[in-house]
This record gives C-alpha cells, sequence and structure tokens, in this order.
C-alpha cells in the first residue's frame, strides 16, 4: 500500500486521520504475528515435552520388566499366546555371588539375589571333577570324532551304561525343529547280575569281560553308526578312570582266581589219587556301596575302595547293604534301583559322570538350618550354567536325556507325599 506524502497530509486533515488507522494496524498485525509465532514456539515445546514424557514413561516400563522376576521357563508358552515373533532376556553375564552361577537380569529377585540356583547359600554342593580330555573333546567338537559321537550321543551312552533305562519314548514328528526327547510312561532302572554263559552281554556285565569282548558286545549292542575306534578309545578310559568300571574288572579278576583255585584243587586230587572236590561256580558277589558316611554331613568325593566291595558270597559279615552283582551260571535276574540312590546318575550316564561322581541321597543338608537339600535344588544347583562347568552345555541330546530323567525322578519324590 502507497503512503501519502508529508505535503498530501498537510493540506488535507482527513488523509492524515486515515494514515494513523493504518500505522495502528499495522502494530496490530506485527503484535498479532508475534503472538502466534510465540503460541506456536510454546506449541512446539509443549509437544516435546509430552514426547519426552512419554520416551520416559517407556523407559520405566523397560526397567520395571526387567526388575521384576519373571518366570523365564514359561517364555517359550508366552511368546506363543502374545503372538510375539521373539523374546529377549538380554545377555547372561550377571553372576550369584555365592555360586557364580550365570543368569539373566529379569531372574533378579525384588531383593536383589539370584535363588534359583544356590538358594541364596543355602545349596553347597562340591563341584564335578574335569571330564578327562577325551571325553571333553568329543563333546565340544575338537576331536576328529567328535561328530559321530554328537550324532550317536544317546547310543554311546547306550552302551556304556551300567544299568538300564527303560521307558516308553514318545516320538513326534521332526521336520526342521531340534531334536526333542520325550518320554511318556514311567522310568525304570534295573541291574543285571553276569550270566557267564549269555552270548549277548548287556550294562555292567559288559565290564565283567576282557576289552578285546567288550568292544564286539558294545558294538553288537548297538548298531553300525558307532565308530569302532571311538568304542575302544571310551573303553579304555573307563577302564583306566571309572571306579564302576574297575569295580567289574576287579570281579572278573578275583573269580578267575576262584575259577584257577578250583581247577588246581581238582589237579592236585587227580594227581594224589583222591576223590576230586565237585565242581561249581565261585561264589564271588560284587556289591556297590552306598557311602555317605555315617555323618549325613560327610559328602567328600568318595575314593575306589569305598565305591564297591568284591567277596565271597559265603563270608560271616558281608559289607553293609547295598547293590549286588553275583556272576552265575544261569539266565541273569535284574534288580530294580531306587530312584533315590546315590549311584543312579553315575551309572546311567558314564559319558557324563566318567569319574567318582556320586548323585543326589536323602540326608543331604542345607548350608544353614535343619532342612535337607531336595531333588530339585540339587538338580537346580548343578544345571546353573557357570564358567568353570562345561559338561551340560555341550552335551547335547543326552544332556537333553539327563534333564528329562532328572524331572522324573523329582516328580515321582514330591509324588510319594500326596
Amino acid at each position: 500500500m502507497q503512503h501519502p506524502s508529508e505535503e498530501e497530509i498537510d493540506r488535507n486533515p482527513s488523509r492524515r486521520a486515515e494514515n494513523d488507522d493504518m500505522a495502528v494496524n499495522e502494530v496490530l498485525l506485527d503484535v498479532l504475528d508475534e503472538s502466534r509465532h510465540q503460541e506456536d514456539e510454546r506449541e512446539r515445546e509443549r509437544a516435546a515435552i509430552r514426547d519426552d514424557w512419554r520416551a520416559i514413561a517407556d523407559l520405566q516400563r523397560v526397567v520395571n520388566r526387567e526388575r521384576d522376576p519373571i518366570n523365564t521357563y514359561l517364555m517359550a508358552t508366552e511368546r506363543r499366546l502374545r503372538g510375539n515373533d521373539s523374546s529377549y532376556l538380554g545377555p547372561l553375564t550377571l553372576m550369584c555371588r555365592f555360586c557364580s552361577a550365570l543368569h539373566f537380569r529379569a531372574e533378579l529377585t525384588t531383593r536383589g539375589d539370584y535363588t534359583k540356583c544356590c538358594q541364596n547359600n543355602k545349596v553347597i554342593l562340591p563341584a564335578f571333577r574335569p571330564m578327562p580330555d577325551l571325553l571333553r573333546n568329543l563333546f565340544n567338537r575338537t576331536h576328529p570324532q567328535s561328530t559321530n559321537f554328537r550324532q550317536n550321543v544317546l547310543r554311546y551312552n547306550y552302551a556304556f551304561q551300567f544299568v538300564s533305562l527303560e521307558a516308553k519314548l514318545r516320538q513326534l514328528p521332526r521336520g526342521r525343529a531340534p531334536p526333542v526327547y520325550t518320554i511318556q510312561s514311567k522310568v525304570y532302572h534295573h541291574l543285571s547280575d553276569i550270566n557267564v554263559n549269555d552270548p549277548v552281554q548287556r550294562y555292567g556285565p559288559v565290564y565283567f569281560l576282557t576289552p578285546e569282548e567288550a568292544l564286539h558286545h558294545r558294538q553288537q549292542n548297538a548298531n553300525n553308526d558307532l565308530l569302532p575306534q571311538t568304542i575302544e578309545l571310551i573303553e579304555d578310559l573307563l577302564r583306566n578312570v571309572n571306579p564302576y568300571a574297575q569295580a567289574y574288572m576287579h570281579l572278573r579278576h578275583r573269580y578267575d582266581l576262584e575259577v584257577e583255585t578250583i581247577e588246581r584243587l581238582q589237579a592236585d586230587a587227580v594227581r594224589l589219587r583222591l576223590d576230586a572236590p565237585p565242581l561249581r561256580m565261585p561264589l564271588v558277589t560284587l556289591e556297590l556301596l552306598q557311602v555317605r558316611g555315617a555323618n549325613n554331613r560327610q559328602f567328600d568325593l568318595p575314593v575306589i575302595p569305598e565305591v564297591a566291595a568284591v567277596y565271597n558270597s559265603n563270608i560271616d559279615h558281608p559289607p553293609a547293604p547295598g547293590l549286588k552283582v553275583y556272576v552265575r551260571n544261569e539266565p541273569s535276574r535284574f534288580k530294580t534301583i531306587s530312584q533315590e540312590s546315590e549311584l543312579l546318575d553315575p551309572l546311567v550316564f558314564p559319558p557324563l559322570f566318567p569319574l567318582e561322581e556320586r548323585g543326589w541321597c536323602i540326608g543331604m543338608p542345607h548350608n544353614h538350618g535343619q532342612r535337607n537339600i531336595t531333588l530339585c535344588e540339587y538338580y537346580a544347583y548343578h544345571l546353573a550354567i557357570r564358567d568353570n562347568e562345561q559338561r551340560f552345555k555341550y552335551g547335547g541330546k543326552l544332556t537333553q536325556q539327563y534333564i528329562v530323567a532328572a524331572y522324573i525322578k523329582i516328580e515321582a519324590y514330591r509324588m510319594k507325599y500326596i
């Protein structure tokens, strides 16, 4: 808009009033524009504040979710129900200050502790002895025969078991999913006597044979998928380090001595023209001892003399009651082993427990207080992830079988009190 000149305003007073109105309007427009600009700035600031509060609320929800304990064992079901594609618990880097077990942040209790591993230092158990190099290398894929061993680890375990693991397995469709070990019935464990005339030996009696005979029977009992060289390596290892294998070997040595004694007496009778003594089976017995000691709080690792005893069956004072294996020349007899036996785990899973390990037994005490360690607490402690224990981490299908067997033992023990 063109403003009038000063001469025009002076000659025409009405033009002066009009010019003043125009100036006032321009000032008002400027003030209005400035006000609108300031209001826009304030609205942007309020929007930014609202965004900040939303971000703070979202962050607080994340913090609360990480702080609150959740049942991590139900995460798979929760993901299926909510329809999420994945669930991430964060890194496994937080360590229990008592037993050094590793945990996720979501497992932290409101008191700031982790209780699933050692129950706040109530459960203290001796660590398993380090696995021999051969088995460790076979499990963690650093041995030339690891691939075959891991693919057939259940068959290798079956080949070297001292006692049977009998159950009805449920076959699930595999597809592209990882393997799943499922049991649909009760589990039984049987210990077999030794029938020297049996052409097929299984479980513990195989250790009664010579290494060459044992290799033949183990291959025959399993299948052709097992490598003879791997069987031979494990056989040699267990006969050198496993106390139960050595007990069977000692039983064989004692049996051979008794047979030699009988044959010598018969030869002497023939030479001296006396009545030969009747030929009979040597009365030799192997007894697997359950030895936690008279003091229930003594849970030290046993040495070989405490693991088993070999003696003549007709002695006056046999050792304390235990699991007895007899040498016979008649069909083998089987004895059921209780789920509560401390011998069960090392006898069923020799590749996982090749040394002098013992399992859970009644009366194992808490570190503090008068309560005893339950089966669930025992397995929770040993299955917790620690940097110095790798056997369950690399056990593959055998670890699955071990955990399923442990779960069944826990449930069966709980059912006793219903």
